[in-house]
């Protein structure tokens, strides 16, 4: 319920009155009531008839009469207490057909890592191919009037009960020249220039890169984006995408993979610790901190300290994980960020206590100088790549009769196991011997792209 609270951000009020900022405050008892509340209402089935009601606001559609009813867009504010448990119900059912693959793979709206963009890719694949063969490719585009009003509800209705029985692109020359034409005009307005003035000397006052950079730009992160989501029907369409970043001699096979969450949101139990953030650091002694840091760790016995950092230089990046007796340091691609870098040093930690479960003690505290690696592994709704690997580590340890507990600790501050780490990421990177992890996110990727326009309209991703 919490999760779901953590979602509703509307500031409009239904029927009831009562705004969402006054459930999210609601103290632990009420809380509990109202997630009883919720209960019944799930068991049982029945609704309270207050609960069905709303408010319809009726809003204009730019461009329509104002004197038709065809005009307006009704707009229904829902009870926030109803809203919010239909945002319950509804988080559970997508991952519920999410993890057991249920909905179409060719279905791209409404889905997370998924876009329209892949149908529209597929069906330029499937053009191209056409044309290749002399083929005639017929299509049917089908565009519903009212399409959510004229739903057959009884139809989902018994879909659902069954489901739930048990509770880049290509284009000819001459159009890309036409494609060309207002993109022109539009940096000549941007800059106030003459008509006349020569756009190669525009882009480069614009700072803009050429329309076929641009266009490579996206092609490559559109196949990096794709290959990221293993389940994406648009993988098999993209051979010819990928010879482009491959022709330049850049890799995007490596990317981080994204797939469904196999661990239901609501179970999901992270345990992280960040108290020492009460005291900021511009006015913290860093002796303050040390001995802060030692205080907590109390409250932690018999537990195994490791110790995980990350090194960025101009052209190279290193991790470490340090425990009691082991130290072990991968260098990264140069593209990879710090925060991706400090996520992965945490991933692997992770990782070596699984691959050690009969050797070491059952219980962890993960020790990580970055913030925010500690605290998108606490977001369990909207996880990074990384963050979702781990999450899901975590539990398969918890699992098997392990608890890890990450916490936050600064860094540069004496804390011993902390600079070791910091000492061993930094050799890392800078080693020729380190063995290579090699692998990025799909925003690596993208920050490196997005920064790879050199000042001649080249191209360097």
């Amino acid at each position: 319920m919490n999760l779901a609270l953590s979602k509703c951000k509307s500031k409009s009020l239904g029927p009831d009155e009562i705004p969402y900022c006054f459930l999210q405050n609601l103290g632990s008892s009420a809380k509990n009531y109202l997630l009883n509340l919720y209960n019944t209402i799930w068991r049982t089935g029945r609704i309270p008839d207050e609960w069905k009601k709303g408010i319809i606001i009726p809003i204009h559609k730019p461009g329509k009469d104002k004197h038709s009813v065809e005009g307006y867009r009704p707009i229904t504010l829902l009870n926030t207490m109803t809203k919010a448990m239909e945002i319950i119900i509804n988080n559970r059912l997508v991952w519920y057909l999410e993890k057991n693959k249920i909905i179409s793979i060719e279905q791209s709206g409404f889905r997370r890592a998924r876009s329209t963009i892949d149908n529209l890719y597929i069906i330029k694949s499937e053009i191209n191919k056409a044309l290749e063969n002399n083929q005639i490719l017929g299509m049917i585009s089908l565009d519903i009037t009212k399409a959510y009003d004229s739903v057959w509800r009884h139809r989902i209705l018994q879909i659902l009960s069954k489901i739930l029985i048990n509770g880049n692109m290509t284009a000819n020359p001459k159009h890309l020249k036409m494609i060309d034409v207002p993109l022109n005009t539009g940096i000549k307005l941007a800059i106030g220039a003459f008509k006349s003035s020569p756009i190669a000397s525009l882009r480069n006052i614009a700072n803009e890169p050429p329309p076929d950079i641009r266009r490579t730009q996206n092609n490559i992160l559109y196949a990096s984006r794709t290959l990221k989501n293993v389940n994406n029907p648009a993988i098999k369409y993209i051979d010819n995408t990928i010879k482009e970043p491959e022709n330049l001699q850049i890799n995007i096979k490596q990317i981080v993979p994204r797939e469904p969450q196999t661990i239901p949101p609501w179970l999901m139990q992270i345990n992280t610790n960040i108290e020492i953030t009460e005291y900021k650091k511009n006015n913290t002694n860093p002796n303050i901190y040390k001995n802060l840091f030692q205080g907590i760790i109390q409250k932690y016995p018999d537990r195994k300290h490791i110790y995980t950092d990350a090194s960025k230089t101009t052209d190279s990046v290193g991790i470490a994980i340090v425990a009691e007796n082991t130290i072990t340091t991968y260098k990264l691609p140069p593209e990879c960020s710090i925060y991706t870098a400090e996520a992965l040093a945490i991933y692997n930690a992770t990782l070596h206590i699984i691959q050690n479960k009969d050797t070491t003690p059952n219980n962890y505290l993960v020790i990580s100088d970055s913030l925010s690696s500690i605290t998108g592994i606490q977001n369990i709704t909207h996880p990074s790549d990384i963050s979702k690997l781990i999450q899901e580590k975590t539990y398969e340890a918890s699992g098997m009769g392990m608890d890890i507990c990450y916490m936050w600790a600064p860094g540069h501050c004496g804390i011993q196991g902390n600079d070791k780490a910091d000492l061993e990421a930094s050799k890392a990177a800078s080693s020729p011997d380190t063995p290579l992890l090699n692998i990025y996110t799909y925003e690596d990727k993208k920050n490196k792209s997005n920064k790879s326009y050199t000042k001649n309209g080249s191209y360097n991703g």
